[in-house]
């Protein structure tokens, strides 16, 4: 499996807004800034910008491509047959 810009729905499902600085489970996810990350989802409202999601309050917004942001990778690809029966 490749590993892969996550889209702005993915990265908000590990949001954990009773968490602050950073909004995100820190037993799942250890040693993670609160800041700001990057989505793969395009902004409609013009092509240079795209989503991020901000890990230090749990919000989101659009930002010029240009800007200097985090990025957190997912893994792509179709699941392990192996991980079916954890259903």
């Amino acid at each position: 499996m490749a590993w892969r810009v996550p889209t702005l729905a993915e990265l908000q499902s590990i949001v954990e807004k009773r968490c602050q600085d950073p909004s995100i489970r820190s037993t799942f996810f250890p040693n993670i800034p609160g800041g700001l990350f990057w989505s793969a989802s395009p902004y409609v409202g013009g092509p240079d910008y795209a989503w991020f999601v901000d890990f230090g309050n749990g919000g989101g917004n659009a930002d010029s491509k240009s800007s200097a942001l985090f990025v957190r990778l997912a893994r792509g690809g179709q699941l392990d047959q192996s991980c079916r029966s954890l259903r």
